[in-house]
């Protein structure tokens, strides 16, 4: 017995050490974790931020509120990075725009010149049937460069839209011009009837390529001696233009 309570303070001294241990494994733990959220969580904001640039957003930045100061300057020279990055598509953006639409007007000019040579000379069956290989293949081009423009956006992730203001109905009297001699070809009676003060804020370009998509479509799909009615007008919230046609019309 007498031996039996000479055991029980090391029994308890026992208990206490384990209690002890288990308890300050346990704040270890605890306090590792916290340190690591702590260290992890600006690495975890640039990995975001990283992700959003991926995603087209070139505005983003990773922010500095580290208390390590190796972090910070990573953060720094992250953001200075972002910078150049970005100066360095808008400069692109902006030189493919040039391009763009430099070469969108040589080709619309070649077109009118081909169009107003089919009906202010006389020519012969050759001459003639190339002007209307310039005309058709013109319009193609213009087609093929709005496409490319459209990859180059998605590709860099700079899709967005430019708002301006866009007169349309100035807009689609260029393009039934365009198209015009196109359709004289084809004995195509193309009409434009426009209401006053047609001004929208969009994308000048996106809204120029919709409307000539619809005009090119209806007079390549109009036959002989058709008729194409190209209409605008206020709306009560918006500027409605309809392309109506007597061609073959779309299967639904």
């Amino acid at each position: 017995m007498r031996q039996e309570h000479e055991l029980q303070p090391l029994r308890d001294l026992r208990r206490i050490l384990v209690f002890l241990g288990s308890a300050g494994l346990l704040a270890s733990c605890v306090m590792g974790w916290i340190a690591a959220k702590r260290v992890l969580r600006p690495l975890d904001r640039m990995t975001r931020t990283a992700q959003s640039i991926a995603a087209g957003n070139f505005d983003d930045r990773a922010a500095m509120e580290s208390d390590d100061a190796e972090l910070d300057r990573f953060a720094r020279a992250f953001n200075t990075m972002l910078d150049r990055i970005q100066s360095f598509v808008h400069e692109l953006r902006e030189l493919n725009d040039s391009i763009a639409h430099d070469i969108r007007t040589v080709l619309a000019r070649v077109h009118l010149a081909a169009g107003r040579l089919l009906s202010t000379r006389p020519l012969t069956e050759e001459q003639e049937s190339l002007c209307v290989a310039v005309t058709e293949n013109a319009t193609e081009l213009l087609g093929v460069l709005d496409t490319i423009m459209d990859l180059s956006e998605m590709n860099t992730g700079v899709a967005k839209l430019p708002r301006s203001a866009v007169d349309v109905g100035a807009m689609l009297n260029e393009l039934v011009e365009l198209f015009g001699m196109a359709a004289q070809e084809k004995r195509v009676d193309l009409a434009l009837s426009c209401g006053p003060d047609l001004v929208v804020s969009g994308d000048f370009n996106r809204l120029r390529r919709a409307f000539a998509n619809l005009i090119d479509n209806a007079v390549k799909y109009t036959g002989a001696d058709g008729r194409i009615d190209v209409r605008a007008q206020n709306g009560p919230s918006a500027v409605i233009v309809t392309v109506s046609d007597t061609g073959i019309g779309i299967s639904r």
